[in-house]
């Protein structure tokens, strides 16, 4: 996990010098305000027409996926907090979301993040401190087995991955290198923690059952408080999230 986090920062370190090396030649180009640099130029800039072509025809086909296995979560979600068929609560979540997107705009849809963000992070604290205390933590314990690691890998970097927001983070913070460094460095180490207190808290569960296990799947069998209600608004929040957020990354492929 560790590798994977190391590898993520030196590449979203590496997306902003080139990105700050590019808004400080449009600069000297041009003294107005600069927009956001996308990923494409970026690309087109460094590899050329067909670097550029790849990079986007590389992330439409990951947004296009991604958004059908969260379309589909949200439905399955759903289904269990309000008993609606999984095609028709997923289609008007959703749909909810594409309103709020069309129609609201970029303000109103950051706005709506921002609070999705914070109650999503709240509610991942109080599932991973109720685990602990009622015994989550004793996973650390185990023994590894090594053998298991490569398979998780790409689930590891999908969950720490940001970089696509790198171009936006540079025009917000005006190309300031020191800041934005820092601000990769210690934002990075935020998903970095919550997945190792999470991946203990699963290592535990599976002790505990003496089989490898979903970890979602257990919590939503214990009878702690209401935490089985907790993990599916958790899930639904991340989903939500990701969706309002794919409004902000359009920027970063825009020409």
């Amino acid at each position: 996990m560790i590798v994977c986090w190391a590898f993520l920062l030196f590449e979203a370190l590496l997306l902003i010098e080139i990105n700050v090396g590019l808004r400080r030649k449009r600069k000297r180009e041009d003294e107005g305000e600069l927009d956001v640099i996308s990923i494409r130029t970026m690309a087109q800039e460094t590899l050329g027409e067909l670097g550029g072509t790849l990079a986007t025809v590389t992330y439409v086909f990951l947004g296009y996926t991604s958004m059908i296995a969260y379309s589909s979560k949200s439905g399955e979600v759903l289904f269990h907090l309000i008993n609606v068929p999984e095609s028709v609560s997923g289609f008007l979540f959703t749909a909810f979301f594409t309103m709020l997107i069309s129609f609201g705009g970029t303000a109103a849809t950051d706005q709506v993040n921002q609070w999705l963000t914070v109650s999503m992070i709240g509610l991942l604290l109080a599932i991973e401190v109720l685990a602990v205390l009622f015994g989550g933590w004793s996973g650390l314990e185990r023994t590894a087995n090594w053998g298991k690691v490569p398979a998780t890998i790409p689930v590891i970097i999908f969950s720490l991955v940001y970089h696509d927001l790198a171009p936006v983070l540079c025009a917000y913070l005006g190309g300031d290198l020191p800041r934005l460094r820092a601000s990769v460095l210690l934002g990075s180490l935020v998903p970095l923690l919550a997945l190792i207190v999470w991946d203990a808290i699963a290592l535990s569960l599976s002790a505990q059952t003496g089989q490898v296990v979903d970890p979602v799947e257990s919590l939503m069998s214990v009878r702690w408080s209401g935490v089985s209600y907790m993990v599916e608004a958790f899930s639904l929040l991340a989903i939500g999230t990701v969706k309002t957020k794919r409004n902000r990354r359009r920027k970063v492929f825009e020409a």
